[in-house]
């Protein structure tokens, strides 16, 4: 298979990228920063002679329809360029990009639609294939179209900074539907909510969360704009857990995102840290309990981010001495919580996700590996990158450092692998490296 695929990549895209200039919003500070300006340039992109803004996106099925939204969405964040996006019918444009399986080869002539159909059916792979006035992105189901669109996107597409990108491979070799679906995929998420140009950003933050498909995510910064333009757009397999914090008609800033046909939830809670900033909503800590529906038992999920002191704050503290406390404080009391659910459900599995805004050298941190858990980035089997500081700005690639947003776990669980997400993509959702582990049950 692997040859037909080069076969197909070895098609060439003509990639033309010209800088055009591009108002992002400003920060909540009203000053633009630097994470601002590297995304503010937009590119025009040409296929076979076409410019971008002249293709349709058709879906070839209902199932196709989101990966389409995605693909359109992307290449406004990229381009600037409206796409239509339709559903493929007789007489469709004739310069279009085809998302999907369709059922007859015309629909894509003159690519082929019986070698792709091999390549993708029943596999993981995608297949991008173009020609003449036509962008084909073959995938046999919905999660494999958004690796194609993802691929596509990320490897073919970049920003008006002068890098032209060409065809290099298929998802098949890398597609993160291959792992072990027997494995546990847990992801810390802060989303940086609606600060610098969120309008760009959250296609990319949807696209990353469509990729790596979480079974569970804790996220951060989690505001309305968030919800509306992130959450609300995850297939239709994930549910949220947390949303409002508990006794109060807030909306959650720290919410859990799971896979509703895989758990159940059993109890969900959410409180407000005791050592916080109480001029915002936004530091609390939650919690939920899953039954999973494989009949494999129970395991917990806590999820929080971190109390931190802004000058902005304007309090009589500063973030290094009394900041550092209140950190101390909140790993405290996230171990307290964690006693609760192991007093009422027993020898419960339990994973901890946040940017807990300190580092390994922190009292914080130390209070936490001290409680006896465990961190995946140094603990678990394999450790794909390490040693970054896991903030950054928008679009740039992390210092080398020690990451504040980590993944714990306790004796229940036994975590297979860590990866700090540093891709472009990543890079350009938000200002902080998406983090995952994959963890398998102890018996």
């Amino acid at each position: 298979m692997a040859k037909y695929t080069a076969f197909i990549l070895a098609l060439a895209i003509v990639l033309s990228l010209a800088a055009c200039g591009g108002e992002g919003e400003a920060a909540l500070s009203g000053d633009v920063t630097k994470e601002e300006e590297s995304m503010k340039a937009e590119s025009a992109l040409t296929l076979s002679g076409h410019g971008i803004d002249e293709f349709t996106v058709l879906y070839t099925g209902e199932k196709y329809k989101e990966s389409a939204l995605l693909f359109a969405e992307l290449l406004k964040a990229e381009t600037g360029a409206e796409l239509k996006v339709e559903p493929l019918a007789a007489g469709s444009a004739e310069v279009r990009v085809v998302i999907g399986m369709p059922e007859n080869a015309e629909d894509v002539a003159p690519c082929d639609l019986e070698l792709a159909a091999a390549l993708a059916e029943g596999s993981t792979a995608h297949v991008i294939e173009q020609k003449e006035g036509l962008l084909f992105l073959a995938a046999a189901d919905e999660w494999t179209a958004y690796d194609a669109v993802y691929d596509f996107v990320n490897n073919y597409v970049k920003e008006g900074n002068g890098v032209i990108r060409g065809i290099s491979k298929t998802s098949s070799e890398t597609a993160p539907a291959d792992r072990d679906e027997t494995a546990l995929r847990v992801m810390t998420l802060n989303t940086y909510a609606s600060n610098g140009d969120y309008g760009k950003r959250y296609p990319y933050m949807e696209a990353l969360l469509k990729r790596y498909r979480p079974d569970i995510a804790g996220l951060q910064e989690v505001n309305d704009r968030v919800y509306r333009g992130v959450v609300a757009k995850l297939p239709k397999e994930y549910a949220t857990a947390g949303e409002t914090i508990d006794g109060t008609k807030d909306k959650s800033y720290t919410p859990i995102i799971y896979r509703k046909d895989k758990f159940k939830p059993i109890e969900v809670g959410i409180r407000f840290l005791r050592k916080r900033y109480e001029g915002t909503n936004t530091k609390t800590i939650c919690f939920a309990v899953f039954e999973r529906l494989d009949g494999g038992g129970r395991f917990g999920v806590v999820n929080l981010h971190g109390a931190i002191i802004l000058e902005s704050y304007k309090l009589e503290a500063t973030n290094k001495v009394e900041g550092a406390e209140w950190r101390t404080d909140n790993a405290k009391q996230m171990l307290e919580l964690a006693e609760e659910l192991r007093e009422k459900y027993g020898d419960l599995p339990l994973v901890f996700t946040g940017d807990f805004n300190c580092n390994k050298s922190s009292e914080a941190y130390k209070t936490i590996v001290g409680a006896g858990l465990s961190d995946a980035e140094f603990d678990a089997d394999e450790v794909l990158i390490t040693g970054i500081k896991t903030h950054h700005d928008v679009g740039v690639y992390p210092d080398e450092g020690k990451s504040i947003d980590h993944i714990f776990y306790n004796e229940g669980l036994r975590a297979t692998e860590h990866v700090i997400l540093t891709e472009d993509f990543c890079l350009r959702a938000t200002d902080h490296c998406p983090v995952y582990a994959d963890f398998k049950f102890e018996s």
